[in-house]
């Protein structure tokens, strides 16, 4: 319950002291654009800040995304919990008490808001949080959520209240995205009423953002002002609509998949114009048809009724052209597929809630459409209204999914994106939230729903499918076993079960918590049958969660892809690569396209079942919201989950201090119920120390033993045996964690009840020495799940004198407020004192007891140091070895394909990689890291324990190993990539990168092992600064030394910020090896000028021809010379042979100049008398020869 709400009559001099006092505004609209104030646009009154304010600049100077390309003038809002906390719109006389009004904002939230609530506009003093606003989801939500809010993108949202109607609905850049009803209670003079008393409070319960331009209006715009409207803009929302030009209001059929029986049409909302009648075409698959046009008001209906269905499984186009009085000619299309039976459940007549207490003239009913058919007779207690639970919910029903939603209170409902509008819903769950006739005694929960006969006419044997949309939620125990089946009826005759779900996870048809899933099930129609029915089952239920269903589709043919597994949230830093890969199940090829905040990015084709979206060097406008769409012949996916990419700016300076926890032993679990041999330890990394003070610590009964202070344990481990609640959403931690856990330490003999829990674990000392003053930061990832009391504390000690506060998290409404972020990176700015010598960092858990968690990983502390010529040092001695998998020398811990953080492997190129049967000797299938003398011992030695500057654990590549086992063919590529390192303080062309190496080449006509060293800067291309060759004629040949220092020269760029250094190994086979450590980037002393290049493409190597018909040996190649790069995305077909055109010309290739004019007829090639030799060729005619 709010309770700080002000009421202008009651606390008029608290306002006015405050600044806070508002005056009517009799206007309809009132308009701010937050230009360096917070005034109104057009002679209204100011917003106000209540309790908190706003900083004002631009986006330049936030240094933000610009709108649409422009600066524009932006408002910076902060983050804030507490009730009645934000600013204060002002809600004219003419707006007061209104139930029909339209809210609009241009707002752009960065990317650490990602999974937290945002509210937008608190519009009443009886409901927590914000009535308006943005879920943890990114939705824009009122009265249900829709649409997504991309991290660090500008958005216009639009959020109209038609009390009238009882509807709100809610837009997004102009494009309708949902709505959703309002129950009687909310409306008049309830949760949606404004009111010129109390006025509205926007950006209250909010992560921190951005706002150009707020609007509060009378009434509720038209859908089509709000497409007029569109984003956001520099110049912010206009006071006056704009014209509204003609729009699509609705197509039939309406979404991607209709019936086939389906009539064709559509309806055209002019707007402000006029359409000339006699210009209206109107197409199917680009055939004319004799349509019949009518118009009511300004809606132009188009309607062709159709004798003849469509051929199942057969995809078409709708076309309508026309032309009007404001924009001229016009056309839009729309695209379905043509299905043997299709159901969407729009057609149930809705009816007003029974015991449900969210109120709504249309949110359920028990009778389906025509041949829709629910037997709820094995519900206990049903048709009697005192024992049937809550009635909407005593059987399968019918629902409007926003007001399911709502009545239920979400608990991941709101997840079914898949469905819209009426869905299909058994849900035990909010059944058995009233009383209802025992089910021990009557019987569990159990319900049948039966389709109408679909004909199946026509459709041959076998080919029969079925498509839905799915959300299941299991749940199981002694009492709870919600099982769900499919059976079918062909002709009347037995049914057969085709699918089955049950909650046991002991079951081999368990099926966990999937709460948005889109299901393929193979019918297996017989030869000869002509009709089909379905029944769907939910029975053995208590209170047991839910299933529900929507979008049902029967078809024939090719079955569109399924998404088995979704693009998951990373986190890289600046520079570093990214990834995501999603897998499909189905019949390929498959067609991918990659979608970044919404716009397609990325189209391949391919026959195989997963696909990887790599980003090779990540910078801030990588950032945002993946997803993907997978097509194939018989249809698409619905667009994947999101995953966020956040990028992680360079900190400033030298690494002085990394934790990463990986080097600790870990052991058995001792009280948690998940065994595992090495899951968790008590032992701290070196030098740290701890302090626990806690109940129970000298006594066994008490406190779980694991949880008893700071710990470090395995994340999945952790997660598994806790039951999850969100720990597995720490993907940032990995390996092994720092984890301070008050909720599961309590569950053992309940030590809160004797007292919190406090514990404080402290860095080593780190050196400072020589740092400059405001250079010195903290960053770490953490998992933070809050509950009063618990805080969590980092304090800093300088030179071992009193500890400064740098960080508090607090679970109290209180200006430390920390939301739950379970998945977040945290930075801190260090005031250190100008002559602190030395700091220790303290992470302290405190006033914990049954309150969730708090875990942290890979802490690391930079700062800038002058003088300090070494920026990057990596030994591998702090990795976490493993046993070994194909060598025979047996070990615990001896060697790994995980690299140092930051770090990333290319094995692609590896025959084999990923299948233990065909990779050859799995320890070197590519890049990997192992403890120098056993892979001494393993391989033979053979001269490798020559390698006398590596100690401890080496990065190896050792291609004669990795083919003394069978592997598929050919040549063993691999490529090794650090993170960015920060080279900020580098002046230009000063870099040194040195390492120890160990190689041994071998060269004949298979053996040609070679090595290369690139770097890369700021993103950009990489650049080639050694390589290595085994053929003693190139004049890069390096004869075998198994134990030097290298030093390499690096050429950095003027304002370069970081680097990326690549190690490849490649062209390898059974060819001896390269191993690698000690690796140290430093600055050194300038580097002469570079003599401006030359290049004549002389000392390419050229192949055989391909495609051209005049054949030669050595007369073309792809391969640029050294750090040249070749960009042929834009080629169509490339690197499909039979559709890339004259492969030697697809894109820009080179060749011997004579071959490339007698292969091509000359047509005045040969003219080309000043070149000679090898030349660059890009050659259009050529290429289209084929």
């Amino acid at each position: 319950m709010k309770t700080k709400r002000l009421v202008k009559c009651s606390v008029a001099a608290l306002i006015a002291a405050a600044g806070t006092m508002i005056a009517a505004q009799a206007q309809n609209v009132g308009l701010w654009q937050l230009n360096g104030n917070l005034n109104s646009a057009n002679g209204g009154d100011p917003i106000t800040e209540l309790f908190t304010s706003g900083d004002f600049g631009s986006t330049e100077s936030f240094a933000i995304g610009a709108i649409n390309g422009e600066t524009a003038q932006i408002m910076k809002f902060p983050a804030n919990t507490e009730d009645d906390t934000g600013f204060v719109i002002p809600v004219s006389t003419e707006l007061s008490n209104s139930n029909d009004y339209t809210f609009m904002a241009d707002v752009y939230y960065p990317s650490a808001s990602n999974g937290t609530g945002r509210g937008l506009a608190d519009t009443s003093i009886d409901f927590a949080g914000s009535e308006l606003g943005i879920g943890a989801n990114n939705a824009l939500v009122a009265a249900g959520g829709s649409g997504v809010i991309n991290p660090d993108t500008w958005h216009r949202v639009i959020i109209t209240v038609d009390g009238t109607n009882g509807v709100i609905t809610r837009y997004v850049d102009g494009v309708l995205t949902g709505s959703g009803p309002i129950s009687s209670d909310e409306l008049p003079f309830g949760r949606y009423t404004l009111d010129s008393q109390l006025d509205v409070i926007a950006f209250a319960h909010t992560s921190e953002g951005f706002v150009n331009s707020v609007q509060l209006r009378k009434d509720v715009i038209t859908r089509g002002h709000a497409a007029a409207l569109g984003g956001a803009s520099a110049d912010g929302l206009p006071e006056d609509l704009p014209e509204v030009t003609p729009f699509i209001e609705a197509w039939t059929p309406s979404g991607s998949v209709a019936d086939r029986n389906t009539d064709i049409g559509v309806m055209i909302n002019q707007g402000d114009a006029q359409i000339d009648n006699n210009s209206i075409e109107f197409l199917l698959d680009d055939a004319a048809q004799n349509a019949q046009i009518s118009q009511a008001g300004g809606v132009i209906t188009i309607t062709v009724d159709r004798s003849l269905p469509f051929a199942p499984a057969t995809k078409h186009v709708l076309v309508v052209n026309f032309t009007d009085d404001k924009v001229g000619a016009q056309s839009y299309s729309h695209e379905f597929d043509a299905a043997i039976y299709f159901e969407d459940f729009e057609s149930a007549v809705l009816e007003p809630n029974v015991n449900e207490g969210l109120e709504s003239d249309k949110a359920w009913t028990r009778i389906g459409m025509t041949g829709w058919d629910v037997d709820d007779s094995g519900v206990p207690g049903v048709g009697d209204d005192e024992t049937d639970g809550v009635t909407e919910w005593a059987g399968w029903s019918f629902a409007n999914k926003e007001w399911w939603i709502q009545a239920a209170g979400d608990q991941r409902r709101s997840e079914f994106s898949f469905a819209s509008g009426t869905v299909l819903v058994a849900d035990p769950d909010e059944w058995d939230d009233q009383g209802h006739a025992d089910s021990e005694e009557n019987g569990w929960y159990e319900t049948y729903v039966t389709s109408p006969e679909v004909s199946l006419e026509g459709i041959a044997p076998g080919t029969a499918f079925l498509q839905m949309a799915s959300s299941w939620r299991d749940e199981f125990d002694s009492n709870y076993r919600q099982s769900v089946n499919i059976e079918v009826s062909f002709d009347g005759g037995e049914w057969r079960e085709i699918h089955r779900w049950v909650s046991d996870p002991a079951s081999p048809n368990f099926h966990d918590d999937a709460p948005n899933e889109m299901l393929i099930i193979q019918l297996n129609n017989p030869e000869g049958a002509q009709n089909v029915v379905m029944k769907f089952g939910m029975f053995d239920a208590g209170n047991d969660w839910w299933w529900a269903i929507d979008n049902l589709v029967v078809n024939a043919g090719a079955t569109p892809p399924t998404l088995v597994s979704h693009p998951q949230a990373i986190e890289v830093d600046e520079g570093a690569e990214a990834s995501f890969t999603v897998e499909v199940e189905g019949t390929g090829p498959f067609n991918y396209e990659w979608f970044l905040n919404g716009d397609s990015i990325a189209v391949s084709q391919s026959i195989e079942i997963t696909d990887t979206l790599i980003i090779s060097r990540a910078n801030a406008d990588a950032a945002g919201n993946y997803s993907v769409v997978v097509s194939n012949a018989g249809g698409q996916t619905p667009p994947s989950n999101s995953a966020l990419l956040e990028v992680k700016a360079s900190l400033p300076g030298s690494l002085l201090f990394f934790e990463g926890f990986e080097g600790l032993p870990l052991g058995p679990n001792i009280d948690e119920g998940v065994a595992g041999d090495a899951v968790w330890t008590d032992t701290l990394p070196d030098g740290w120390d701890r302090v626990n003070d806690l109940p129970g610590l000298d006594d066994d009964e008490v406190g779980v033993r694991e949880w008893e202070g700071w710990a470090f344990a395995d994340r999945a481990w952790w997660a598994n045996t806790a039951g999850d609640q969100r720990r597995t959403e720490f993907v940032k931690g990995t390996g092994t964690i720092a984890i301070a856990d008050g909720d599961e330490w309590d569950d053992k003999g309940s030590p809160s009840g004797q007292g919190t829990m406090n514990t404080m674990m402290t860095t080593p000392e780190i050196s400072l020495a020589e740092v400059e003053a405001g250079t010195l930061s903290l960053r770490f990832n953490s998992s933070w799940r809050p509950e009063v009391l618990q805080t969590g504390l980092v304090e800093a000690s300088f030179d071992g004198g009193a500890p400064v506060e740098i960080l508090r998290f607090s679970s109290q409404d209180d200006d430390n407020y920390k939301g739950h972020a379970p998945n977040d990176t945290v930075t801190v700015n260090i005031d250190h004192p100008a002559d602190a010598s030395t700091m220790k960092l303290t992470f302290s858990y405190l006033e914990a007891g049954n309150n969730w968690w708090w875990a942290i990983d890979n802490i690391e502390v930079k700062g800038v140091v002058p003088n300090n010529n070494i920026l990057f040092t990596e030994d591998f001695d702090g990795l976490a070895l493993g046993p070994n998998v194909d060598e025979s020398v047996a070990g615990d811990a001896v060697w790994t394909k995980t690299a140092p953080a930051g770090w990333s492997i290319d094995d692609s190129g590896v025959p084999g990689v990923g299948d233990p049967a065909q990779d050859g000797v799995t320890e070197w299938a590519g890049w990997s890291f192992a403890s120098k003398d056993w892979w001494v011992e393993a391989a033979g030695d053979q001269r490798r324990s020559e390698f006398v500057n590596s100690t401890g654990i080496a990065a190896i590549a050792d291609g004669d190993e990795w083919d003394d086992q069978d592997h598929a063919e050919g040549y063993l590529d691999t490529f090794m990539s650090t993170g960015a390192i920060d080279i900020s303080s580098a002046p230009e062309r000063t870099l040194e990168l040195s390492f120890d190496s160990s190689w041994r080449p071998e060269y004949d006509s298979y053996y040609r092992q070679t090595a290369n060293v690139t770097v890369s800067f700021d993103g950009g291309a990489p650049m080639e600064v050694m390589l290595w060759e085994s053929n003693s004629e190139s004049p890069n040949f390096h004869d075998a030394n198994t134990n030097e220092r290298v030093v390499l020269s690096v050429a950095n760029p003027a304002g370069a910020q970081s680097m990326v250094v690549t190690f490849g190994y490649f062209d390898a086979g059974n060819d001896w090896w390269w191993a690698i450590d000690n690796l140290q980037l430093a600055i050194g002393d300038p580097q002469p000028a570079s003599v401006p290049a030359s290049e004549g493409f002389s000392s390419l190597v050229l192949g055989p021809n391909v495609d051209e018909e005049l054949a030669g040996d050595a007369v073309w190649t792809k391969t640029a010379p050294s750090a040249w790069s070749i960009d042929d995305s834009g080629v169509p077909g490339v690197g499909i042979p039979d559709q890339d055109g004259v492969t030697e010309w697809a894109g820009w290739s080179f060749a011997d100049k004579d071959w490339w004019a007698e292969a091509t007829g000359d047509q005045r090639r040969s003219e080309f008398t000043k070149a000679s030799g090898t030349i660059a060729i890009a050659d259009g005619d050529e290429w289209d020869d084929q």
